[in-house]
C-alpha cells in the first residue's frame, strides 16, 4: 500500500484547521510558509520522543584511534545523520551478562563504550525525507499534532487549540503501543536504563491511554 506523500500529510492537518488545502509546489502562500516552518520541527520531535521500530536503523561502528579522556575504553563517531538512539548492543556475540551490564554515554558528536565493536541501531534525520515510511497511526500522530503546532496560527478558539492537542496525545499513545506489538522491545543496557528511554516496560491499556497525558509540540 502506497504511503503519505509530505503534501497530503499537510494538507490534513490544514483540514483540521479550517484552512485551505496547498497545491503541488506551492510555497508562497501563508498555509506553505507556516507548515514549512512546523513540517520538519513536529517530525523530528515525534521521531524523537519514542524508538520507533518502522524508523530505525542499524550499523556497526569502528572505534576511534584517540583515547577518550573519560574513563571509558572505547570512543565512536556517532552516524552523521543520527537523530535519537534505539540500541547498542556487541555486533557478533550475544552474551546476556554483557547485555545487561552495558556502559555508554553520548556527547555529540562521539559515542563512549567499554567494548568494540560497537552494534548502534538508531533513527537516522534522513527519515524526514521519506513520510511514505509512516505506519498508519503514527501518521495520524504526526497529522493531529502537526495541525496542533500551527493551531496559533490560524484559528483563535482556545477550546479547537485544545481539542488537537487531546487528540494529538490520544494517537500518539497509539502508535506507541502499536510499535510494541512488532517485537521484543530493544535492549539498550541495564532494565532501569532503557525503561526511562521508553523502549520496555509494559504498555499502556486502552483505559491507561485515555487518561494519560503527554506534552507534544
Amino acid at each position: 500500500m502506497a504511503g503519505f506523500s509530505q503534501q497530503e500529510l499537510v494538507n490534513m492537518a490544514l483540514d483540521h484547521l479550517g484552512a485551505r488545502a496547498m497545491l503541488q509546489d506551492e510555497n508562497q502562500t501563508q498555509e506553505a510558509r507556516v507548515s514549512g516552518r512546523h513540517y520538519p520541527f513536529v517530525f523530528k520531535a515525534l521521531l524523537s520522543r519514542h524508538p520507533w521500530r518502522w524508523a530505525s536503523k542499524k550499523t556497526v561502528l569502528s572505534p576511534l584511534v584517540e583515547p577518550t579522556g573519560n574513563g571509558f575504553s572505547h570512543k565512536y563517531h556517532l552516524p552523521g545523520d543520527y537523530l535519537r538512539l534505539v540500541a547498542i548492543s556487541h555486533p557478533f556475540h550475544s552474551y546476556p551478562h554483557l547485555e545487561d551490564d552495558i556502559k555508554f554515554a553520548i556527547e555529540k558528536p562521539f559515542l563512549y563504550a567499554e567494548f568494540a565493536p560497537l552494534g548502534l541501531t538508531y533513527i537516522p534525520e534522513s527519515i524526514l525525507e521519506q513520510p511514505d515510511r509512516m505506519p498508519p497511526l503514527f501518521a495520524e500522530a504526526f497529522i493531529y499534532a502537526l495541525a496542533a503546532s500551527m493551531a496559533r496560527v490560524f484559528l483563535d478558539k482556545a477550546t479547537a487549540m485544545t481539542d488537537l492537542k487531546t487528540e494529538a496525545q490520544r494517537s500518539y499513545l497509539q502508535a506507541v503501543y502499536q510499535d510494541s506489538l512488532e517485537g521484543t522491545p530493544p535492549h539498550m543496557g541495564a532494565p532501569d536504563m532503557y525503561r526511562t528511554r521508553g523502549a520496555g516496560g509494559n504498555f499502556p491499556t486502552d483505559w491507561q491511554m485515555s487518561n494519560m497525558r503527554i506534552n507534544l509540540p
